[in-house]
């Protein structure tokens, strides 16, 4: 999606750059060897062609389990899940909640982040996708 120059462009403006795999498979369908492969090489990528360490780490599609946890904990030192939500002291380093920009596309959504609303807008928001997670769980 985006060009090397126009990641270093990204970085020298104060962005730090994290690791998301080679390829983006679902972590969660894949064999551990795989996992490694994904995690540990997009690390390497990005540590050689930035010059710089990348620390943080974000699971394709969001997905992770207890297998790519492990994996991405020997490589980073935290990572963003798919779950809707805000980073409390409860939170799991390796499975931090996040807020997806596409919840913040109008400037009324942008400013309920100031207010004591947006934790309340974000569980209203959660709700279609644990019913479409759940959907797609069942068995057929």
């Amino acid at each position: 999606m985006l060009s090397w120059q126009e990641v270093r462009e990204m970085q020298r403006h104060g962005m730090e750059i994290g690791a998301h795999t080679l390829t983006h498979p679902d972590l969660t369908r894949v064999s551990r060897e795989r996992v490694e492969e994904e995690v540990r090489g997009s690390k390497e990528q990005i540590e050689e062609m930035l010059g710089t360490p990348a620390v943080s780490f974000c699971y394709p599609y969001g997905c992770c389990n207890a297998r790519s946890r492990d994996v991405v904990r020997q490589h980073f030192s935290s990572a963003c899940s798919g779950r809707l939500g805000l980073i409390t002291h409860k939170s799991d380093r390796y499975a931090l909640e996040r807020v997806e920009a596409y919840y913040l596309n109008t400037d009324r959504r942008f400013r309920l982040m100031t207010t004591g609303m947006f934790p309340w807008y974000l569980r209203m928001r959660r709700i279609p996708r644990l019913v479409g997670q759940a959907m797609r769980r069942r068995p057929n």
